[in-house]
């Protein structure tokens, strides 16, 4: 079975995880000898460094990473429990990268970064500033949002919207303006981003609100 830290669809708010639900799901396998494995490919290091199923208490047998382990590079990872390791030895892959020294070096390195600058709370800082930004912001210009997600991979929809129209034209002016927005799909914070990024963002996404009133 095949579960992510939290719910993250495209088009559409993304879910937190019920009370007990991981927990729940990881008896269920262990009764019915079920390998359980977490997709941690979007989250991952974003929501602490030890892995989201750390977040809420629970043992993935095998968990995957990619996006963020190489930062950039051709680089994916899959942990699992020793008891797999003969078994994974049996499945036959094979791939245009492996052994890739440089990727490897990337991989290292950017582990050793975000440990360093501690990126799980400085993406909760950078999130949270964007996050009341945006919405004092819209509120200026007269639009209600609804935000959910974790503030380091928030999703943004207009609450009186369910056609994606207006969001898909907002994105479009706030690329215009320098600031890319995905209408249908999270968003993501990175350890690039400072604070004076985030108010340079929310400068040019004002300009986007107000060219959404004109045009609406």
């Amino acid at each position: 079975m095949i579960v992510t830290p939290y719910h993250h669809p495209t088009f559409g708010d993304q879910l937190m995880p019920e009370e007990g639900f991981h927990q729940t799901i990881r008896k269920l396998c262990d009764r019915d000898g079920i390998v359980l494995i977490l997709d941690d490919i979007r989250a991952g290091f974003r929501l602490t460094l030890n892995g989201s199923h750390t977040l809420y208490d629970f043992e993935p047998d095998l968990a995957c990473y990619c996006k963020a382990l190489g930062n950039g590079y051709t680089i994916s990872a899959t942990l699992g429990k020793n008891e797999l390791r003969i078994p994974a030895t049996k499945v036959f892959l094979t791939g245009s990268y492996w052994n890739d020294a440089t990727a490897m070096v990337a991989a290292l390195t950017t582990l050793q970064e975000m440990q360093k600058v501690n990126l799980p709370d400085q993406l909760q800082a950078r999130g949270e500033q964007f996050l009341k930004g945006i919405e004092k912001t819209a509120l200026q210009h007269g639009y209600q949002l609804t935000l959910s997600g974790p503030k380091a991979l928030p999703y943004m929809r207009f609450a009186d919207e369910d056609n994606f129209l207006k969001l898909q034209k907002f994105c479009s002016y706030a690329a215009k303006e320098g600031v890319i927005l995905h209408p249908h799909h999270n968003w993501f914070l990175c350890g690039a981003h400072t604070a004076n990024d985030i108010d340079a963002a929310l400068t040019s996404i004002d300009r986007a609100f107000a060219r959404l009133s004109t045009n609406s």
